[in-house]
This record gives C-alpha cells, structure tokens and sequence, in this order.
C-alpha cells in the first residue's frame, strides 16, 4: 500500500515514516536543509543522511533497541510524559511502561545532533 513520506508547506516540511507494524515516526525541518552528498555523518561515519533513510534508523536501530527489546515493555502500554506521583494518576495509567526507563531519547539525541543537516536554534 502507498504510504505518505513528506508533506511540504511553506514554513518546513514533515517526514514521515510508518512501519509494519503501524508505528509511526516523523522529523519535522525547514525547507533548505543542508544534506551532505556523500553521505557522512560529523566524525567521518558513513551513514545514509536522507530523512527517510535517518526515520528507518530510528526506528530500527533506536526505538527497537531501547524500547522494544525491554523487558518492560509491552506494546500499547507507554507513557512518554507521566505526570508527577499525585497529580491525578488514574489507575489506568498505574503501571505502565515509561519511556524514560530507557536510553532511547538520549540516543535519539546523539544520533540527531551528528547529522549534517541538524542546526541548534
């Protein structure tokens, strides 16, 4: 089946990428991203630096290894930002996996600040 990759305004443009399995991750940037041609990462790593080819790393080689392969995790029950202990926990939410059980934002972190066309604002 045909699936969305980019949509592009005038502001930015955002990359989308859909597994299998029906997660979906996306990376939001500006139009004139600056994409290194020969595909090497800071640090001289050769990587593919496409968005599309950057979302299927993240989602193979972040999310899989640091959320998936937990032994907490059970698909469907994340939490990505619980509230604090006493702030209107609902039983519903006692027990679920939190993300920030794991490496996978410090990873995503790392991984997104070596790519060429990645600026701080």
């Amino acid at each position: 089946t045909p699936s969305l990759h980019s949509v592009k305004t005038g502001a930015g443009t955002l990359h989308c990428y859909e597994t299998m399995s029906g997660i979906r991750i996306a990376l939001y940037t500006n139009n004139k991203p600056i994409m290194n041609t020969l595909g090497a990462r800071k640090g001289g790593e050769q990587r593919d630096t496409s968005f599309q080819g950057a979302l299927k790393y993240i989602y193979s080689e972040i999310w899989v290894e640091c959320v998936v392969r937990s032994p907490l995790y059970r698909p469907g029950d994340i939490q990505v930002d619980p509230q604090p202990a006493g702030e209107n926990t609902s039983s519903d939410e006692a027990g679920r996996f939190d993300i920030k059980s794991t490496n996978f934002e410090s990873r995503l972190d790392a991984y997104l600040t070596s790519m060429p066309w990645f600026k701080e604002i």
